[in-house]
C-alpha cells in the first residue's frame, strides 16, 4: 500500500518531469532549422558566416551510381513492386502469399500516378484472400475510376437448425 507521502512525491515527480518537457518542447521543434553563424571571420567584410552546405543522403544504389559501379537508368513511367507475405495467427494458421502495387503515368502532361493494387494469400486453414483496388486517371486527370474488387473464402462453422417437438406436460 502507498503511503501519503510517496503519492504526494509522485505528484510532484510528475509535474516537474512535465514542466522539464514542456520547457524543452520549443528546442526539439526547432533543432534542425538552418541558422546562420554569428562568428567574426578576420579576411571578410561581414560578420556573419554561413553554415557549411547539407550533406548529400545517399542510399546503397545512389552511392554505387556515384562511384561508376552500377549505370544509372533513366527515370520510368511505371512502377512495379512484388512483396511476399508471411504470417500467422491463431485463427487462419500460417498466412502466405504475395502483394503487388504497380504505378503508371498514362501520359506525359498528367501529373497523378494511375495504381493498380492487389494481394493475394492463403493459410493453412484453408482460408482465401484476393483483393484489387484501383485508381486511374483518363481523360487527362478529368476522369478517375476507383475500383475495389475482393474475393473472401472463408470456413466458418456455424450450428445447424434444430428441429425441438414440442413436448406437453399434464399434471395431475
Amino acid at each position: 500500500m502507498i503511503n501519503k507521502n510517496q503519492e504526494i512525491w509522485k505528484v510532484k515527480y510528475y509535474k516537474a518531469l512535465l514542466l522539464l518537457a514542456a520547457i524543452m518542447f520549443p528546442a526539439l521543434v526547432f533543432c534542425q532549422n538552418a541558422v546562420k553563424l554569428s562568428v567574426t571571420d578576420p579576411n571578410s567584410k561581414t560578420d556573419t558566416i554561413s553554415p557549411p552546405p547539407p550533406y548529400e543522403q545517399l542510399d546503397l544504389k545512389d552511392w554505387l551510381q556515384k562511384k561508376g559501379w552500377i549505370k544509372k537508368k533513366p527515370p520510368g513511367k511505371s512502377f512495379l513492386v512484388i512483396i511476399p507475405v508471411i504470417s500467422s495467427n491463431p485463427v487462419a494458421g500460417l498466412i502466405y502469399g504475395a502483394g503487388l502495387s504497380y504505378a503508371y503515368n498514362s501520359s506525359p502532361s498528367d501529373k497523378r500516378l494511375s495504381t493498380i493494387s492487389s494481394n493475394a494469400s492463403y493459410s493453412t486453414n484453408n482460408l482465401l484472400n484476393v483483393g484489387v483496388r484501383t485508381n486511374i486517371f483518363t481523360g487527362h486527370e478529368k476522369w478517375v475510376f476507383n475500383g475495389d474488387w475482393r474475393y473472401l473464402a472463408t470456413v466458418e462453422t456455424t450450428l445447424d437448425w434444430v428441429l425441438i417437438e414440442r413436448q406437453t406436460v399434464i399434471l395431475t
